[in-house]
């Protein structure tokens, strides 16, 4: 006997009911997961101020540099497998990481190979830097081949790191990246970095430091990944699927524009600024990433979520993703207004625990801050089109944001120093984000926002209603009097709004 279309509606309408519960689930379990490593992570900004203290904004701006061509380096190498294994693990029906054990083959023979090239042949590429022309440049300053030799020996476990952590992270499991990736690795790095600060090995201390770091990182990463995977580790193979590989291979050449696009900013001003000017500048946005770090850790949740969205139910997605984007897009955005209040209004303080002269950087630090805010409103429109497998388009969506921050880059700080080149950065990855907007629409049939998504944006207004009639009220206060006052003042409405609409959710 046939099954009433009703009964077949009733019951996709139970799994679909299911499945929003299990999204917000793990949505709000990630906040928490996010919101305690962000109070970890709070400890960076002072443990980079030690660095920068100790080492200088000539020396911490070449170190970044380094850094900077070590992780577009890196992301070759890893040929895409990362995010393929976040791809793919929500999709295997026993949730194993199958293919895990080729992809580091592969990926630490990539690996050890451009290390070799380095060892053997750094010497030739630094000869280039040194006959830059311009002994003004950061770039002239890069000139040190132990430092050189000593970070690119950090590429196999930092890669090794990469591959661990994005499996668990398809499993809808965000603490590796949290507590390892974004707290305990660059938090690392300063700590021996100033430990051998006061040693013989001053000299490469920050590269030291980046290689420790990451050794250590990967030995966390490993201890995570088989508790995770407890009873899951047999029968992973040696051998890549075919599914994962085809995801891999546009992506693995959209993350390497992808991390281009995450440190052309760098990478071109090497070229144009002196080594002190890089260094205000790199630790100017470094601030500013912490804030948008906030969105990006939504990243690998919603791209799971989407992934096992769309493999789960392909005939009623639209309600329970619209559901799911919707309440992530709220998160992420209940959490960014507080911290953007602080970030603009003290960012000069902020900036000045570093050393005086990179209180310079708070203008850097305020446009980048005002562009992220709308990153976090827009930026995870990308996850959705990656979680239906548009990794081709997800490319040249990356391509062309690379291609418009460079050309941002070449004009904007030439006539406006570096607020020019942060204006160049954000607005570059907003136009992107704005892009990507319209390619959702097209993909899903829908714009994937509710009311929902929107919700807090009313508490940021009166909180900073409140905040403005702060401002006129203390009128002749001193600027750091003011600033804090409106800072307590929006943080105290903003809070109380926020408390009021939990308790009236836990009452309904």
């Amino acid at each position: 006997m046939a099954i009433p279309q009703q009964d077949k509606s009733t019951k996709l309408s139970k799994a679909d009911k299911h499945g929003e519960f299990r999204d917000a689930k793990d949505l709000r379990r990630g906040v928490t997961v996010n919101l305690i490593g962000y109070v970890t992570k709070s400890a960076n900004p002072l443990l980079m101020a030690l660095a920068t203290s100790l080492y200088g904004a000539a020396e911490w701006g070449v170190f970044i540099a380094l850094q900077s061509a070590m992780m577009l380096v890196a992301r070759v190498c890893l040929l895409g497998f990362d995010k393929a294994l976040l791809w793919s693990v929500p999709r295997q029906e026993d949730g194993r990481p199958h293919g895990l054990l080729a992809a580091l083959g592969i990926v630490a023979a990539a690996t050890t190979a451009i290390t070799l090239v380095v060892w053997f042949f750094g010497a030739a590429v630094l000869s280039l830097f040194n006959h830059h022309g311009s002994a003004s440049t950061a770039l002239s300053d890069i000139a040190d081949l132990e430092t050189l030799r000593i970070m690119s020996l950090a590429l196999l476990p930092f890669c090794a790191t990469e591959l661990l952590i994005h499996a668990t992270m398809g499993k809808r499991k965000m603490g590796l990246q949290v507590f390892i990736r974004d707290g305990f690795t660059p938090a690392f790095i300063v700590v021996v970095a100033a430990l051998l600060y006061f040693t013989p090995l001053q000299g490469v201390g920050l590269a030291y430091g980046f290689l420790i770091s990451h050794i250590a990182s990967f030995g966390l990463a490993l201890l995570g990944f088989f508790r995770v995977f407890r009873g899951q580790l047999s029968g992973l193979g040696y051998r890549l699927q075919s599914d994962m590989v085809r995801y891999a291979v546009p992506l693995w050449v959209t993350e390497f524009f992808n991390t281009l696009l995450q440190r052309l900013d760098v990478i071109v001003l090497a070229t144009l600024l002196d080594a002190r000017s890089l260094g205000i500048y790199a630790v100017a946005s470094q601030v500013a990433n912490q804030f948008r770090g906030i969105r990006r850790a939504f990243d690998p949740m919603v791209l799971a979520i989407v992934s096992g969205i769309h493999a789960e139910n392909k005939d009623a997605f639209q309600k329970r993703l619209r559901t799911g984007f919707s309440h992530a897009t709220n998160l992420v955005q209940k959490i960014q207004y507080p911290v953007f209040v602080v970030m603009v209004f003290l960012g000069p303080w902020i900036l000045g625990i570093f050393g005086s002269e990179f209180r310079a950087g708070s203008t850097v630090l305020t446009s980048l801050c005002v562009l992220w805010l709308l990153n976090g409103v827009f930026g995870l429109c990308g996850m959705v089109i990656l979680g239906f497998g548009k990794t081709t388009l997800f490319l040249i969506d990356t391509v062309l944001a690379v291609g418009i921050q460079y050309g941002l880059l070449l004009v904007l700080p030439k006539a406006y120093g570096l607020m020019g080149a942060a204006v160049a950065v954000g607005l570059s990855i907003v136009i992107q984000n704005i892009i990507q907007l319209f390619q959702m629409r097209k993909i899903c049939n829908q714009w994937n926002y509710n009311n929902e998504a929107f919700s807090s944006f009313r508490y940021a207004v009166m909180a900073a209603s409140a905040t403005l009639l702060t401002y006129y009220s203390l009128a002749a206060a001193s600027p750091l009097i003011q600033r804090v006052m409106m800072t307590g003042v929006f943080l105290a409405v903003y809070g109380i709004l926020l408390l009021r609409e939990r308790k009236r959710a836990s009452s309904g």
